[in-house]
């Protein structure tokens, strides 16, 4: 009988339950998660800020009316509403915040790039520049060099839009990216998903996701292709 083990890869929506869940203990795999993933270790700041905010407002001291003059009564009673109205707010922000690992971007990006699986494929085609103009045209960007790595493109809706759906042939496999003029980031997000590797690059007036089962590959494509976009408008 073999004593190795199995090693297992934590995904964001397992990560992101045990963060709101208890995000000052985290196991030894959610701490490796939170080491790979940037969104995932922003999610964790805000779980841990949210709980600072909690504490907060459990903090604030509620007056005993029945004790006080009632002259006073009314001041005691605007602090009750205080409380009251904080610890609302927290509740509000924290069904917010546990919603979002559902809804991530990271997460809509993989399960896109996994429903279109069959595409991703390694090939020597290459798609006709007309087509894949066609394709760009629809979130406003174009490339600077043509067509040279594209093997596919389409456009596909995402959250609602027609978005541009290109599938790069990269020397370390082929590679998923998706144009999303209207889903803007503040910054670089990497992700580990699903066995996907990936990463949502800030462009223009949105963003760019790349998405391969090859970390290597994500890799070249940044360098190589998110440099060729080009925005032009719609």
């Amino acid at each position: 009988m073999s004593n190795s083990k199995q090693t297992v890869v934590m995904q964001c929506s397992e990560f992101r339950e045990a963060a709101g869940a208890d995000p000052q203990h985290l196991n030894v795999d959610a701490q490796a998660h939170r080491e790979q993933c940037h969104a995932c270790a922003t999610y964790l700041r805000q779980m841990e800020q949210l709980d600072v905010l909690l504490v907060r407002a459990m903090k604030i001291p509620v007056a005993d009316l029945s004790a006080r003059p009632l002259a006073s009564r009314p001041v005691a009673g605007r602090w009750l509403a205080l409380a009251a109205s904080v610890l609302v707010a927290v509740v509000v922000g924290m069904g917010a915040w546990l919603a979002a690992p559902r809804e991530s971007l990271a997460a809509d990006v993989v399960e896109h790039a996994r429903n279109e699986a069959d595409i991703m494929v390694t090939t020597d085609q290459r798609i006709d520049p007309a087509a894949l103009d066609n394709a760009l045209r629809t979130a406003g960007v174009r490339l600077k060099s043509g067509a040279q790595m594209v093997s596919v493109a389409r456009t596909c809706m995402f959250h609602g839009r027609v978005v541009p759906h290109l599938i790069v042939q990269t020397r370390q496999g082929p590679v998923t990216v998706m144009v999303l003029a209207k889903e803007k980031v503040p910054a670089v997000q990497s992700f580990t998903e699903a066995g996907y590797r990936g990463t949502i690059e800030p462009s223009g007036p949105g963003s760019i996701a790349i998405v391969a089962v090859s970390a290597d590959a994500v890799a070249e494509a940044k360098t190589t292709f998110a440099s060729e976009v080009e925005w032009v408008g719609n």
